[in-house]
């Protein structure tokens, strides 16, 4: 009797035309095409070109401007975030990794003369 149950509330809620999604948007730190995929209204869209041994690659992420570490938010993978300058662009926080494992797919762990590596297109 209860899969009975069970495949009624199924059914009802099939016809209801509900749709959940999990993904509305980009969080701080994830991957972006334009600012309006950002969730974080203090976030923006910045894209990033990184120049790495054998190869230069770029692509975006949500983000923020920042004064000093302190104003960068931790990531969802759990690190924190750093304010840097990659000269030019203003300060910006990035998340801070340790292996490549730590960033999001398409980013790879880079030490760029930083007190600690960030995540960084690759």
């Amino acid at each position: 009797m209860r899969n009975f149950g069970l495949a009624l509330v199924m059914g009802l809620l099939s016809l209801s035309g509900c749709v959940v999604t999990t993904d509305a948007g980009s969080d701080t730190y994830e991957r972006c095409d334009f600012t309006s995929d950002c969730n974080f209204i203090e976030d923006t869209c910045f894209s990033i070109t990184a120049d790495w041994p054998d190869r230069t690659t770029t692509d975006s992420i949500c983000t923020s401007g920042c004064f000093d570490s302190s104003d960068c938010p931790i990531s969802n993978n759990g690190n924190l975030g750093l304010c840097v300058d990659f000269g030019g662009s203003g300060t910006r926080c990035y998340e801070t990794c340790v292996f490549n494992s730590d960033c999001d797919p398409g980013f790879n762990c880079g030490d760029f003369g930083f007190a600690e590596s960030v995540c960084l297109p690759y």
